[in-house]
């Protein structure tokens, strides 16, 4: 079950009351329930007791996702019942659910392996901590614009509990690093990395990005998500990095806001053997495409450009331009472009001749590229 907003009365900060009634009813009848999302802060508080009271329990509820801002000690506490979870996302958590989430965690301490929290200035080093000493056995983990927390107190609390073999791991950069810590971790389980850069001023992050992933030299990363909040190059020594110590097992290379040249969109699929996921800018420069035909392996290809945000000089891909990347890139199945998928079939015609079909579907709402592991999804 998902509800991202809900209709409002006079009083904005309070829903339609009959709108209450009709969720609260559909949570108690859903006795099965095994997800629950609420990005509507507002109705939170609400129907948040449907799940809670003992009439109302939900034995199969595994994830929950909550847009927290609004919930005080008094409601948190009661929250923090719920047990059973394996997946659990706060957004912009209030400070009375932070102080209830290390009791939250250690409720669910034995199945919880995917914590992610975004969006708090509220939460510190210590409140995190403790709810990472209060479960066994984490797999993925999700600390996103929690600017209280820099990337090197979470990696020195990951060193702190080595009981978390992480496969996935998210976390934000905006304080300069040159070098990688001697109390950070090497993390030899990590499959997903995904690095958010947040720009403070004109210090150089690029030498930060590349100390992060020192900590993953011997492990065998299948993908990596780097994106900055303003459009940069990307620099040549990040990129020499990612492809040296993961060429032969990267499947997944998503880069927002970060511009390559079409030398370096070649680098990457020549260099890069397992690629299957490519996320760049894309531009209709004639060399992109016999760049991106040396990736063999390479089945979907997304022009970030929907992701970010930013206004474009250049001119998007259009039907021809797709047609001509499908031709000069036979494996290659999914183009997505904001608001546009489109996916190739090459199907057999009389002799050995084959005719490229291809289909169009126009989604309503732009994509969101995900980050994704065995035990982690989470929207960039």
């Amino acid at each position: 079950m998902t509800i991202k907003s809900t209709p409002t009365t006079a009083n904005a900060m309070r829903p339609d009351m009959p709108f209450i009634v009709t969720v609260s009813k559909c949570i108690e009848l859903c006795h099965n329930l095994v997800s629950f999302t609420c990005t509507a802060p507002a109705l939170l508080p609400f129907v948040m007791t449907k799940f809670v009271d003992s009439k109302n329990q939900k034995p199969r509820l595994s994830e929950v996702k909550l847009e927290a801002m609004t919930l005080n000690l008094a409601e948190a506490t009661q929250l923090a019942k719920l047990q059973g979870l394996r997946h659990l996302t706060l957004e912009a958590p209030s400070r009375g659910m932070l102080d209830q989430l290390s009791k939250w965690v250690g409720n669910n301490k034995e199945q919880l392996t995917s914590l992610s929290i975004s969006n708090s200035i509220d939460l510190t080093s210590e409140l995190l901590g403790y709810s990472l000493a209060h479960v066994s056995n984490l797999k993925s983990l999700s600390i996103n614009n929690c600017l209280s927390i820099t990337h090197r107190d979470l990696l020195r609390l990951l060193n702190r509990y080595p009981q978390h073999a992480l496969e996935s791991l998210a976390l934000t950069i905006y304080t300069s690093t040159l070098q990688a810590d001697a109390l950070w971790p090497e993390l030899v389980s990590l499959k997903n990395l995904t690095i958010y850069v947040r720009q403070c001023g004109k210090q150089d992050l690029n030498p930060t990005v590349i100390s992060v992933l020192g900590c993953v030299p011997n492990a065998a990363l299948e993908s990596l998500t780097l994106r900055n909040i303003d459009r940069v190059d990307t620099d040549k020594s990040v990129l020499d990095k990612a492809i040296k110590d993961h060429k032969m097992t990267l499947r997944k290379f998503n880069l927002i806001s970060f511009m390559l040249t079409a030398d370096q969109v070649k680098t990457v699929c020549m260099e890069l053997k397992e690629l299957r996921q490519f996320a760049v800018y894309i531009t209709m420069h004639p060399a992109l495409a016999t760049a991106l035909s040396k990736a063999k392996k390479l089945a979907t290809l997304i022009d970030t450009q929907s992701a970010t945000g930013h206004a474009s000089r250049d001119p998007n891909l259009d039907s021809r331009s797709v047609r001509k990347l499908f031709q000069k890139c036979v494996g290659l199945k999914t183009v997505k472009i904001t608001g546009r998928t489109y996916t190739a079939e090459w199907l057999e015609k009389s002799g050995s001749k084959k005719e490229l079909k291809i289909t169009l579907q126009r989604l309503r709402q732009p994509f969101v590229i995900l980050s994704e592991g065995s035990n982690g999804k989470w929207e960039l």
